[in-house]
């Protein structure tokens, strides 16, 4: 059989996904609750998603995509104070 989408990436997100995630590995000795508080921070609506050993993954419902420039911006220039 076959499946076929119609509709945009962005459409299909906002109908049927739950938004985006962000997973990001963590160096030895980074603590989680300053990465916590460096995204809430900048998207309050960020939900952390897990934790677990060396990774920590959020994350972020559609609404908020257009923050995203900004705050990826924040995090390239802050990742080596986190």
């Amino acid at each position: 059989g076959k499946l076929k989408c119609c509709g945009s990436s962005l459409f299909l997100k906002k109908r049927f996904g739950t938004g985006y995630n962000l997973t990001m590995v963590k160096q030895s000795g980074t603590e989680s609750q300053n990465i916590v508080r460096f995204v809430t921070e900048r998207i309050s609506e960020a939900v952390l998603s897990s934790d677990v050993s060396g990774e920590i993954s959020f994350q972020f419902p559609t609404e908020v995509v257009n923050q995203f420039g900004e705050f990826f911006q924040d995090l390239d220039a802050n990742m080596k104070n986190l």
